[in-house]
């Protein structure tokens, strides 16, 4: 039970990442209004089948983005304590 809660915590914990560095970068440096909810949940559509694989998409986009943002900062790190 308690390495089902970590998975699971450790996999929040990239989306939740994914979805705030999407927003400040679709936010401030593209400058596209956009809320947190509609990156994380998706944009509904009235087509049901796109309508999922919209929001399979967006949720790949979000973990896509955390695990590439915690990538660089394990990078940065690793490249800070050499010096």
């Amino acid at each position: 039970m308690g390495t089902l809660f970590k998975l699971f915590f450790e996999n929040m914990i990239v989306l939740y990442t994914g979805v705030s560095v999407r927003y400040l970068y679709l936010r401030f440096i593209r400058r596209k209004k956009v809320t947190f909810s509609e990156l994380k949940n998706g944009i509904s559509n009235s087509k049901a089948n796109q309508d999922d694989m919209d929001h399979v998409n967006n949720e790949f986009a979000n973990r896509a983005y955390g695990c590439g943002f915690l990538m660089f900062v394990v990078m940065l790190i690793v490249f800070l304590s050499r010096l």
